[in-house]
């Protein structure tokens, strides 16, 4: 019935079957889980909070393939592009439902990201993306512990430390 299995994180998962899957039901619990047919995909909530088109496209890249390589893991991506959305959506919402956050200080619209709201948000799912090497420190300051300077000439070196961060936190999910 099933093709093998794999190792991740010291954990067997058994394979999804190597036909299409018959979806068997849906079942939604707190971290939204879909059963098929003897095996179960999570789906992990990721928010960026990004404005830069090309940093996004590749953070986006990043996270198909890390979807692709952990076939038990379905990535519900939001993303937000303005500091007024955080204020109007994240910070008025009753409580936290994302499993990881990429945040990123500027935004074109003249505000931080930093508004968010660090009680509600906890810091150990944050992941600060920053170009600017002060405002990171703030992010440190603020108990944040996954930083990844942004070097927009080495776009592809970032993205590759952000993968790593987005690896421990995908196995820790």
């Amino acid at each position: 019935m099933f093709a093998g299995s794999i190792s991740i994180a010291n954990k067997n998962i058994r394979r999804l079957p190597v036909q299409p899957p018959v979806y068997s039901c849906l079942i939604l619990i707190p971290h939204v889980y879909l059963k098929v047919m003897g095996g179960v995909i999570k789906t992990i909530r990721v928010l960026i909070l990004e404005d830069d088109i090309e940093t996004l496209s590749k953070l986006l890249q990043c996270l198909y393939l890390l979807q692709k390589r952990y076939e038990h893991i379905d990535v519900a991506l939001t993303v937000l592009a303005e500091h007024t959305q955080v204020e109007a959506y994240l910070n008025k919402a009753e409580k936290n439902i994302f499993d990881i956050i990429l945040l990123d200080r500027d935004c074109k619209a003249g505000g931080s990201f930093h508004v968010l709201d660090f009680n509600k948000y906890p810091v150990e799912r944050i992941i600060g993306i920053s170009s600017v090497p002060p405002y990171n420190e703030q992010l440190q300051q603020l108990g944040v512990k996954r930083i990844v300077h942004k070097d927009y000439k080495e776009l592809d070196v970032f993205i590759h430390e952000v993968e790593e961060h987005l690896i421990e936190l995908l196995e820790k999910v």
